[in-house]
């Protein structure tokens, strides 16, 4: 999980530190109120291309660092170790973007390449895994709200009519299932479909 976000003398930000919590984050603004620079900010940070029209005027180079918060078995700490970089918590990936055109990439103050950069910022399973996970609980509430409604249903029916509804659980753990799995599939695509975009692509990918 993105926990902060540190821009350094990026297109018109001077200076910004930006601290995440759990949870949903979205970011608000009229046209031109600098939405796109964050996005352009952190996927540099995530490896996208450079630029040096990224760097904010008078200034030598820009930097962005962005941390996060791994799980023990998040596939970033995999490539952490096959590239002989030490796994600390928080990950600091940065990126400096030099006034030249040329960039420097950091993992944990270690320089790497920008592939092994790339590599942590958007790997194809973590954004398949994110996706499902997230369809598979809109799935399960989805499932939930059914219920509500099928309860709910029944009871107004028996109430003004003499129908009697049996709601039997085998039925209804099948519509469960069917919906979560139902749910997971419709996913794949999409998921997949993401994880094969650039990193600026993929964070803002509907």
């Amino acid at each position: 999980m993105l926990i902060r976000l540190s821009i350094r003398d990026i297109v018109l930000i001077e200076r910004l530190d930006i601290e995440f919590a759990g949870g949903l984050a979205v970011l608000t603004g009229e046209t031109g109120a600098g939405k796109s620079i964050l996005l352009d900010a952190f996927a540099l940070a995530l490896g996208a291309r450079g630029d040096a029209g990224l760097v904010r005027h008078g200034a030598e180079q820009g930097q962005v660092t962005a941390a996060f918060e791994l799980d023990e078995g998040h596939p970033a700490r995999t490539i952490l170790t096959e590239n002989g970089i030490a796994t600390e918590d928080p990950l600091l990936l940065r990126r400096a973007q030099l006034a030249d055109g040329r960039t420097r990439a950091f993992v944990n103050d270690q320089p790497v390449s920008v592939q092994v950069l790339k590599s942590l910022g958007a790997s194809k399973q973590f954004i398949v895994m994110t996706i499902e996970k997230e369809a598979a609980l809109i799935s399960a509430m989805g499932v939930l709200l059914g219920f509500g409604v099928a309860v709910a249903g029944k009871f107004v029916l028996e109430a003004n009519t003499r129908l009697m509804i049996d709601l039997q659980p085998k039925w209804l753990l099948i519509a469960a299932l069917i919906g979560v799995l139902g749910g997971m599939v419709g996913a794949m695509y999409p998921a997949l479909r993401a994880a094969n975009l650039d990193p600026v692509e993929a964070i803002s990918y509907d």
